[in-house]
């Protein structure tokens, strides 16, 4: 890959980061981790430089021989260069920052809530980009939706007391417990990047086709064709920690309000997949949604052998590939399905080894005691609308030095196939 100088003012000592080529038309522009290169950075982020092409000039013409930062006002001199001036390399330089480029949460943050943006002109171009796209009134700062994806106040004598001081092990931070991932870990599809409301295509019955003797007329059948919808609904959470923290937590204030938002979000969409009944702000899960196969247990709060089975054949019944299939199950209920015996003498049991008549099975507290659920979850869509928007409220706290962040992210559920899915009454 080759790569070429980014010099400042067109002082080729002055040299500040690299541009290296990908492909024939493409680049990526890197800045120096130096304190010039950062500094550069922060002033074309500011708009204060622009960057122009400096030309080599020969006796065979002139070509492209490096990149030249410049004030804006400035535009690129024709001004012949010496031969010697020009410096090319196809080595990359030894200090670039390979992170420049990598969203900081936690900058973004920061520089949201002083209104000091000059060391964030990344973040900001970025939020600005995702605030453009995002789908609704925001109401904060928008920020792209992989950099997040709530904990009560975060203070330096309480909660993360041992995220300030001298020996942290980052990899042993102990977090709140939250409820297993139920819907997402079990492969619902997600959709990402959309803008407004959306109708997916969705096919009701297949043509049939038949053997007919000659000169017979062919029975005509019918696609039925119905649609999907899909429209922007809102989620959020709220986190909530100290200046203090802020500036000096390990993990970085990135993974913790990362973490702490992000699993916040996604148990409610993992609850909502599941149990939302529609009504108001709440979309329609599999619950709710009408014609899902059910499944009522003899008693005794559990599922024999055989209703495991009849469960699973009443998905595949509707030429679906079950092998795929995910069962959920609160931990309680989990626990009395893994005493239950397949029959009185094999000494095995309906639940065991993490599998349920060889189906893989997820304990959840999604799922809500006395209720199971089976099915192919690829055929549950989870559509994002946009970025995820923070509103960061430094005032309503700022006696007790607290900041508070609220999450909105934009967001519908959508059941895909409703055979695919089968609802268990775990009877008592």
């Amino acid at each position: 890959m080759k790569s070429g100088y980014l010099i400042r003012g067109g002082d080729v000592e002055n040299c500040v980061g690299a541009l290296f080529f990908e492909g024939e038309e493409m680049g990526t522009l890197k800045f120096s981790s130096s304190e010039k290169g950062q500094k550069a950075q922060r002033d074309v982020a500011r708009g204060d430089l622009q960057i122009f092409v400096k030309n080599l000039h020969t006796s065979k013409g002139s070509q492209p021989a490096c990149l030249s930062l410049e004030p804006s006002e400035k535009r690129e001199s024709d001004e012949p260069m010496e031969q010697t001036q020009i410096i090319q390399t196809a080595n990359p330089i030894a200090d670039l920052n390979p992170n420049a480029h990598n969203f900081s949460l936690g900058r973004a943050i920061r520089a949201e809530m002083e209104g000091d943006w000059s060391e964030a002109g990344y973040e900001r171009e970025m939020c600005q980009e995702a605030k453009r796209n995002y789908a609704g009134s925001a109401k904060g700062l928008v920020v792209p939706f992989n950099s997040v994806f709530s904990r009560t106040t975060m203070v330096t004598s309480g909660d993360v007391s041992g995220g300030i001081g001298t020996s942290h092990l980052s990899d042993r931070y102990i977090d709140i417990p939250r409820a297993a991932s139920s819907v997402l870990e079990a492969g619902a599809t997600i959709i990402q990047g959309l803008d407004s409301n959306v109708a997916i295509p969705k096919n009701n019955s297949d043509v049939s086709a038949s053997f007919i003797a000659e000169n017979s007329a062919i029975t005509e059948s019918d696609i039925d064709i119905d649609t999907i919808t899909m429209s922007p609904r809102m989620v959020a959470g709220t986190s909530s920690f100290s200046r203090h923290v802020l500036a000096t937590a390990q993990p970085t204030i990135d993974e913790l309000v990362r973490e702490g938002l992000q699993k916040q979000i996604t148990n409610r969409i993992d609850t909502s997949a599941l149990t939302g009944d529609g009504s108001g702000a709440n979309p329609t899960g599999v619950t709710a949604t009408t014609g899902i196969n059910t499944k009522v247990t003899a008693g005794n709060s559990t599922m024999t052998h055989a209703e495991s089975l009849e469960i699973i054949a009443a998905v595949a019944a509707n030429n679906l590939d079950a092998s795929g299939g995910v069962f959920i199950v609160h931990p309680n209920d989990a626990a009395t399905i893994g005493a239950t015996s397949k029959d009185s003498g094999s000494g095995t049991f309906v639940y065991e080894n993490g599998l349920i008549s060889g189906k893989r099975v997820i304990e959840s507290t999604h799922a809500p005691q006395g209720t199971a659920f089976f099915g192919i979850f690829r055929h549950l869509y989870i559509g994002f609308f946009g970025g995820v928007d923070l509103v960061i409220d430094p005032y309503t706290s700022a006696r007790n030095g607290v900041v508070e962040i609220t999450a909105t992210q934009l967001v519908d559920i959508a059941v895909a196939y409703e055979k695919a899915f089968n609802k268990i009454t775990l009877t008592a």
